[in-house]
């Protein structure tokens, strides 16, 4: 029995990591194949997109990052408000599969201690290239995509040692100025 549990997990992972590579938007760092400078270029010229962006809109914005679970039984999206650089408010939203149906949960504003949490997009590349740029490829699965204009839309990790749930990082589904 648990040698069919670790066949499963081994096929979820590795279902989940050809789909993690499927899903690039536009470039998507495979850590075999980039080294730490080749990202870091990457991050810096998704930075440049991002700088020029964050001029246009004045500084204000919104963004979704959704994080779903390893094996799929739920996502979260965190809905994000900034304005003037500083995050003003956010909400998130549970989605889970229950019986095989897609149950979406009502909102609930994030608030308190939890808000100062959350993070502007300045922040997110921040981390990109400070703590992502920084964990070695032998040890972690590292993503950095970006959409078609090439501003950032997911950048993490991911220990090779962990079954489930382990991802640190962003995944944003849409960054847009406020309106």
């Amino acid at each position: 029995m648990k040698n069919l549990q670790i066949k499963s997990l081994t096929f979820v992972f590795i279902l989940l990591a050809f789909f993690s590579v499927s899903c690039t938007k536009k470039a998507s760092v495979n850590a075999k194949s980039v080294a730490r400078g080749d990202l870091a270029t990457q991050i810096a010229a998704s930075r440049l997109v991002w700088k020029k962006l964050k001029k246009q809109w004045n500084n204000n914005y919104v963004y979704v990052n959704t994080y779903t679970s390893g094996e799929g039984g739920f996502t979260t999206k965190t809905y994000v408000t900034v304005k003037g650089g500083k995050v003003a408010s956010a909400y998130r939203q549970l989605i889970t599969l229950e019986e095989g149906t897609k149950v979406t949960k009502p909102k609930q504003a994030i608030t308190g201690e939890k808000l100062e949490k959350v993070k502007t997009m300045d922040e997110i590349y921040t981390f990109t290239s400070t703590t992502v740029v920084q964990k070695s490829p032998k040890d972690n699965y590292i993503t950095f995509k970006t959409f078609d204009s090439g501003l950032l839309s997911a950048a993490g990790y991911f220990p090779k040692n962990c079954a489930d749930d382990c991802y640190t990082g962003y995944t944003l589904e849409k960054v847009s100025p406020l309106k």
